[in-house]
């Protein structure tokens, strides 16, 4: 049930075999054994599983939330399944009851690098956020409920079943890619534009239509209005944002010296207003620091990023890399599992990009709002039950550059539309 080719951190060095007791009272699990290394042939509970219940649990997006990657045709009324994982039609025709179990409380035991969470186990997880800390995804009678639902899937061969997976657009796009960063885990780099619908993506092309360019008009009111003790403007030290600005967007984040610290953008920005302005400066999300951030990445527009990420900006893109490649939080999952393992797959109704800066401050369709990086790095790690770091944090800071290089060559989009 999980994916078998996602090289990430594994949290068992091989494969177990044999047969294993796994003594978990003491943290308030249920005893059972592993046999042969693939089955939990018996129950977790005294009492069978409610096929009805676990129905209701497999859809839940707060408990098996199954859906999130597996297409279940018998689930055909529930909308936009997910294809990371196999299809779970007919799975009880290829799998025994027991190994369906196993596979439920934790699928590292026979797949060490699968991408599926461990839905009955509290422990060896990293950086969990507390309200989780020492619980399990589901209960022992709820692993139960989910098995008997599962056992009812005879019919099918697990294949994709059109209609299920995403927003129904097929056929592979003809996409501009291009050479990666030498170092980088992907083969090509691709904008996140390309996995975009065609709506949104024509929502994009029209500068007219484009909503984000709100934040651009904003940011340039901003730009010759005067402000703090210093009663200066922007344009009083920079010129023309046009003139000013032109390729700075495409730097950042950037190894600052006087901090001996990496700083975004917004950052920078707040830099200037405390140290030039001696104004106050803007918190994070606030809507002038989106506008006149979106404003100074603008000027960078169809501009190659250009991140530098070699002496002293190296440690920081180090602790960046290692942040998108680690496992976190309950659901232990890294950045990488998603958007370089499964890139182009159906995570529910997200198709997976690559995870790039490109595009950012970016205009969200969904919650009709301007985007940030760190808004969306929070988004991510709450969902894995991680706890995430503040806005501006040194760990987001850094994982934005690496996700930067990461795109390295795109053309910057700002404002894009997602």
């Amino acid at each position: 049930m999980g994916a078998k080719n996602i090289p990430a951190i594994a949290f068992l060095a091989a494969t177990i075999s044999g047969c294993l007791s796994f003594a978990a009272t003491a943290q308030g699990l249920v005893d059972y054994k592993v046999v042969d290394g693939k089955s939990i042939p018996v129950s977790l509970t005294d009492r069978p599983g409610d096929p009805g219940r676990g129905r209701e649990v497999v859809i839940d997006t707060k408990l098996g939330n199954c859906l999130a990657c597996h297409q279940i045709p018998a689930l055909g009324d529930q909308e936009m399944h997910g294809n990371i994982g196999p299809g779970l039609g007919g799975v009880a025709s290829r799998m025994t009851e027991g190994e369906i179990r196993l596979r439920v409380v934790d699928a590292g035991t026979v797949e060490p690098d699968t991408i599926m969470p461990a839905f009955y186990r509290n422990k060896g997880f990293h950086d969990v956020m507390p309200k989780f800390e020492g619980k399990t995804i589901l209960t022992a009678a709820e692993v139960e409920d989910v098995v008997a639902f599962l056992m009812t899937l005879k019919e099918g061969d697990g294949k994709p079943v059109a209609g299920l997976t995403g927003n129904g657009e097929t056929g592979k796009l003809n996409v501009v890619s291009y050479e990666p960063a030498a170092g980088s885990d992907l083969p090509e780099v691709i904008s996140g534009y390309w996995f975009q619908s065609a709506r949104t993506r024509a929502i994009f092309d029209d500068d007219f239509e484009n909503p984000g360019f709100y934040a651009v008009e904003a940011g340039a009111a901003l730009w010759d209005d005067a402000d703090g003790a210093a009663d200066k403007a922007c344009a009083d030290c920079h010129g023309q944002g046009e003139v000013g600005m032109k390729g700075v967007g495409a730097r950042y984040p950037a190894f600052y010296k006087p901090s001996g610290k990496l700083i975004s953008l917004e950052q920078r920005i707040n830099l200037c207003r405390t140290e030039n302005q001696k104004a106050e400066a803007w918190d994070w999300g606030a809507g002038e620091l989106i506008a006149m951030t979106t404003y100074v990445r603008y000027q960078s527009r169809g501009m190659p990023v250009n991140v530098s990420i070699d002496g002293p900006a190296r440690p920081f893109f180090e602790k960046g890399k290692e942040y998108f490649f680690k496992r976190r939080g309950q659901i232990n999952m890294s950045c990488d599992q998603c958007h370089s393992q499964n890139v182009g797959k159906w995570l529910r109704g997200n198709k997976l990009s690559q995870a790039q800066t490109a595009s950012y401050p970016h205009y969200g369709l969904y919650f009709s709002k301007m985007d940030w990086p760190h808004q969306i790095f929070e988004h991510c790690v709450e969902k894995m039950r991680s706890t995430p770091p503040a806005y501006g944090s040194e760990d987001y800071v850094n994982l934005e550059l690496f996700m930067a290089w990461r795109g390295q060559g795109l053309p910057v989009e700002t404002p894009g539309v997602r």
